[in-house]
């Protein structure tokens, strides 16, 4: 059930942050690390929110 719920919420995930303001995008990954889903969705190779696993950074360009 666990990994049904993750799949899930990945797949939600980078739909949402690919379309997404840097901003938010780090938002959803605070919001992630306090479920306790941030690591897990990375070691499963999906991209938590950070677009693609990477973190915002000043001058970052989608």
């Amino acid at each position: 059930m666990r990994d049904d719920l993750l799949a899930r919420v990945q797949g939600r995930l980078e739909l949402f942050a690919a379309e997404s303001s840097p901003e938010i995008v780090l938002a959803n990954d605070a919001v992630l690390e306090v479920m306790g889903l941030r690591s897990e969705l990375l070691d499963r190779g999906g991209a938590g929110s950070g677009h693609a696993g990477r973190r915002w950074e000043p001058g970052f360009q989608r």
